[in-house]
């Protein structure tokens, strides 16, 4: 079965990972009015369009992909994972002054913000800014001493030494 288990005197209903899916008691003509207004709410969330822009991302779809973060970035411009996702999205665009600037705002908003400043890191090391990447590299691990973050710094410091042997 997929999505949640029923709950004690929910069972007849029929879960479904999809919430629009669920079946219910309501007539067709509520259950359009209740998803027009579901939609409404949501495209006036950021969570929303930072989900829109993550799924365009994932298709390599990456100005649709911007064009929903700067959504979410307008309705909360503290939303600092929007800053963050746009800011890869630029990367993946090869838009790397954007990119940084975009990066540099997720952390100025969300200075605790691992994530941030670990792909701050990975695009400074994709410009060959090694030393600056590794700093961003430690303050993402000083963080949240992820295992990833560790090999990524590693990484740096094996590409310095086959540059110094080069």
């Amino acid at each position: 079965m997929l999505g949640n288990p029923p709950i004690a005197g929910e069972e007849n209903y029929t879960y479904s990972a999809n919430p629009f899916l669920q079946n219910r008691k309501e007539p067709i003509a509520q259950g359009k009015s209740f998803m027009a207004t579901q939609t409404e709410q949501t495209e006036a969330n950021a969570e929303f369009w930072d989900k829109q822009g993550r799924d365009y991302a994932a298709l390599e779809n990456y100005g649709e992909a911007i064009a929903a973060f700067d959504k979410a970035i307008a309705l909360n411009p503290q939303y600092a994972e929007a800053w963050n996702h746009k800011g890869s999205a630029l990367a993946n665009s090869k838009r790397y002054a954007e990119a940084f600037a975009v990066f540099d705002k997720a952390v100025a908003v969300q200075p605790h913000y691992h994530q941030a400043w670990f792909n701050r890191g990975l695009l400074l090391a994709e410009m060959g800014a090694y030393g600056t990447a590794v700093e961003s590299y430690n303050r993402a691990i000083a963080l949240e001493a992820d295992q990833v973050y560790l090999h990524a710094r590693e990484d740096i410091f094996l590409k310095r030494k086959l540059i110094a042997f080069g």
